[in-house]
């Protein structure tokens, strides 16, 4: 199973099965049925950080190119200008980020 695909209550039961129920690596991928590297590298980050999720890791999706701040800019603006073209809608939003 791919790692994206796991999920954090499944990640989650892989620390307690080894340090409360003292079960083996080999045990646990049995009991949970995932594979010794999804195990070692979860252990590895409990050990690390309270939690079995990196929380540092790259997130999927673009970058967003607009904050909130914008977007409530944009519909102020489509308001107050109910015609307005997207070029000078564009060139307005540059001018107030600078």
């Amino acid at each position: 199973m791919p790692p994206w695909a796991i999920s954090s209550d499944l990640k989650l039961r892989i620390p307690v099965l080894r340090h409360v129920q003292g079960l083996s690596i080999k045990q646990i991928c049995e009991v949970l049925g995932i594979r010794k590297s999804l195990v070692y590298q979860t252990l590895q980050l409990y050990d690390k950080l309270p939690d079995v999720t990196d929380s540092n890791s790259c997130k999927l999706g673009r970058r967003r190119s607009l904050n909130y701040e914008n977007i409530n800019y944009i519909e102020s603006h489509c308001y107050l200008h109910s015609s307005v073209f997207l070029d000078e809608l564009q060139s307005q939003l540059l001018l107030r980020r600078h």
